[in-house]
């Protein structure tokens, strides 16, 4: 099958099982990882907090995948994590297997086949189930039973109950595993201490041989490589020394039904769905119940598709799934059958992401703890052999990108054409784009201006060619857009640089300045063309820079090097004043759609006092020379003796008094910054110093100052001057401004001079 072939079959498959999943299901994000094998990442949609779930798809049909179960450390009572398993594997996905009993030896309750030899047997317990895949690669999920007998040299034969089993009881019947049975054991239980210690063995040999007997009690000694080992007591016991003698050869029969030449097989637990239809747990749940991390495998109607699910639970990203909920999951995928697997504690998968030479835990265990050692897991392999030629690379950055977005073209990683991971360290390369200058590509870092779709074109030293299209997004695209500084704190004559952050796709974006419109509010300021810096010239007492992205506007307000500026957050204790950190013992809180803040740590942060009359209740402010009186629960005041209506009484919280931000502003000559997607808010309290040297503080400075940079020359007065016409003009004013780039780039700035008054219709 050549590469433009696989490449189209798993594209198919992929439409498929995406479009299959229930539209209330979230995906978060698909990618083939071998040939036939697609990981996907989707939250669950559920009554409360919603969960998260991988799952990766097999397709049978492709003859390069493999499905196979792995025992822990490569034998019985020998257990390994997840990671571990499919570390020493090489497998490029695997997750827990079947159930077990932690506090026995560590062998599966289940049956088990590894290419096509049977390690353990099913037990005898109802309604249990086992998935395995025959000679024809068709996946099914059965309820199996084990079939053994031993004949003598007689001809006389006994019935052996199980494989490399531990003791338990029988359902229904609740007959003890290893009274008058014989339970067998082989080399791949690797513990010295097995079943029943009371119970007598029989040696075999490579062919049957009876080696040695001893009744009542075990051989003391691992069982050696290739031997077994026949355990008996009660009738079996009385069978053996009726009928058999060491040197004896015996003839071993052992079988799974149904038997469809097994490749692989591992046991599960109930079946979640059955014939395309949710299925009643019928197993007891007292252990497994209620919203845990869940491990499941499905197959379609055809046996052709397997659905290998990990949900992560008890973590604080995914609270996991109860049972039925991950039960419609599955039909959800597609699955026509489904069993559960083990989960809670044991949940984990490991995947090899496509391209990475290293595999990943993807679903995390239950509390984010250490992952467990569990007895097998169910491994995904691809069984192609490296070409060792780059056949396609991912780069550092998504190259599904929107304009304004500067991305790193340096290689992460590459893959041949089938799927397996290239060691790309050696490779030099060179990366070429065909925009023609419509998007800046400058070595490896590539800055997106134009929408559209383009070609990159990477060719390594050892002459492998890859081409690559790149999508960029629009500006309308951006889901968020915000503009922030490391200092609000400002003083004439200054610098500042800005810091833009826009979400697009689910991701966060750092956004180019060259992109963003600037205009400013109560502020005499400059942009400049090459550094896209803020110069400030002057201000009044409310200045702001509004950044402007496509439909889209962001608002930073700034405050004078006299301010003092408190910040404070919803339901945090902690505040700042002028950045030095500090604690309350309140926290400001929403109420009715209104932001309630303590007054008296407002006030005392800018040297104002707070006196509280119990009697009358009334809080008294004394700041800045006002006195307002506060009746606690009265929507009126009084500030200096008069009486003034306010929409939103003081109240009492915890020992401490809540004022709206509202009143902040209006009454104790503060300014309020609220910024909804932080849920900060910024209080300032104004000392204009510039106004006792000056009549008037908000003057535009005068020409032998405005004439010290030249990008300001016909901008100082300008108002919303955003069109690229008038911005070209003033960027040929600017001789560094001397290419076509920076002409064109500096077409988004713009500044005005305005003193607006601050707009308390943004507070809540």
């Amino acid at each position: 099958m050549n590469k433009k072939r696989i490449s189209l079959v798993m594209l198919l498959f992929l439409m498929t099982i995406s479009t299959n999943v229930f539209a209330a299901n979230k995906l978060l994000f698909q990618e083939p990882i071998a040939p036939g094998v697609v990981r996907y990442k989707y939250e669950v949609t559920r009554d409360k907090k919603n969960a998260q779930t991988n799952v990766v798809t097999v397709d049978l049909n492709n003859p390069y995948i493999k499905i196979n179960t792995v025992a822990g450390g490569g034998t019985y009572t020998n257990k390994a994590t997840v990671s571990q398993m499919a570390d020493r594997t090489n497998a490029v996905a695997l997750v827990n297997g079947d159930f077990f009993t932690m506090q026995l030896q560590g062998v599966p309750l289940g049956a088990s086949i590894i290419d096509g030899d049977m390690k353990s047997s099913p037990a005898v317990l109802t309604d249990i189930w086992s998935f395995g895949i025959d000679e024809n690669n068709t996946a099914f999920i059965d309820s199996t039973k084990f079939v053994g007998s031993v004949t003598a040299p007689n001809g006389k034969s006994y019935p052996i109950d199980g494989l490399n089993k531990t003791f338990y009881w029988y359902q229904p019947s609740k007959e003890y595993s290893h009274e008058s049975k014989i339970q067998m054991y082989n080399s791949f239980w690797s513990s010295k201490s097995r079943g029943d210690k009371t119970a007598g063995e029989v040696l075999l040999s490579e062919d049957n041989v009876v080696e040695q007997i001893v009744y009542r009690k075990n051989i003391d000694m691992k069982i050696p490589e290739g031997k077994k080992i026949l355990q008996v007591s009660g009738g079996s016991e009385r069978f053996m020394r009726e009928n058999v003698k060491v040197g004896d050869k015996l003839q071993i029969n052992t079988n799974i039904e149904p038997n469809r030449n097994w490749k692989m097989m591992i046991g599960g637990h109930a079946l979640l769905v059955e014939n395309g239809a949710i299925k009643k747990y019928t197993k007891d749940v007292n252990s497994i119940g209620g919203v845990r991390a869940r491990t499941a495998v499905g197959i379609s109607q055809d046996g052709k598709t397997v659905y290998i699910v990990s949900a992560e639970g008890r973590t604080n990203r995914s609270p996991g799934l109860s049972l039925n909920e991950l039960s419609q999951f599955m039909l959800d995928l597609g699955a026509y059958k489904a069993m559960n697997l083990d989960g809670g504690g044991s949940t984990a998968m490991a995947v090899r992401n496509l391209g990475d030479l290293k595999r990943t835990r993807v679903t995390n265990p239950e509390r984010n703890a250490g992952e467990r050692k569990v007895v097998n897991g169910l491994g995904v392999f691809n069984t192609t052999t490296n070409t060792g030629i780059i056949s396609d690379v991912k780069f550092e950055s998504d190259l599904n990108t929107i304009v304004g977005e500067q991305l790193n073209l340096k290689l992460k990683s590459g893959w041949d054409e089938f799927l397996n991971p290239i060691d790309i360290k050696d490779r030099t390369y060179t990366v070429t784009d065909n925009s023609n200058g419509a998007n800046i590509l400058n070595g490896l870092s590539y800055l997106s201006l134009t929408p559209g779709k383009y070609n990159l074109s990477v060719i390594t030293d050892k002459g492998e060619n890859i081409n690559k299209e790149i999508n960029v997004a629009d500006l309308s695209a951006y889901n968020k857009f915000n503009i922030d500084t490391k200092n609000k704190i400002i003083k004439r004559g200054m610098t500042l640089s800005l810091d833009s952050r826009g979400e697009y796709n689910g991701r966060k974006v750092k956004i180019s300045p060259r992109v963003i419109n600037y205009s400013f509010e109560d502020m005499t300021a400059s942009v400049d063309p090459n550094t896209f810096n803020i110069n400030i010239q002057d201000y009044g007492r409310n200045p702001k820079i509004i950044a402007k992205l496509g439909d889209k506007t962001s608002t930073l307000s700034l405050y004078d090097e006299n301010t003092k500026l408190i910040k404070m957050k919803i339901n945090d204790v902690n505040y700042s004043i002028n950045g030095e950190g500090k604690k309350m013992d309140a926290k400001p809180f929403i109420k009715n759609d209104r932001t309630l803040v303590p007054l008296r740590f407002i006030v005392e942060a800018i040297g104002g006092e707070v006196n509280w009359d119990n009697d009358n209740r009334l809080v008294t402010v004394n700041s800045k020379g006002k006195t307002i009186e506060l009746p606690i629960d009265s929507k009126t005041i009084k500030i200096d003796g008069e009486d003034v209506n306010i929409d939103q009484a003081a109240i009492i919280k915890g020992d401490r008094t809540f004022v709206p931000i509202r009143f902040i502003a209006e009454n104790l000559d503060m300014v309020v910054n609220y910024i909804n997607d932080t849920r900060e808010i910024e209080i300032s309290s104004f000392e204009d110093k510039k106004s006792e040297n000056n009549a008037d503080s908000t003057q535009v400075p005068d020409e032998k100052n405005a004439a010290t940079n030249n990008s300001q020359k016909g901008q100082n007065n300008t108002k919303n001057t955003n069109n690229s016409q008038n911005a070209n003009a003033n960027t040929n004013k600017n001789k560094n401004a001397n290419n076509s780039n920076a002409a064109k780039n500096a077409g988004n700035v713009s500044t005005t001079n305005n003193a607006k008054e601050n707009n308390t219709s943004l507070f809540n």
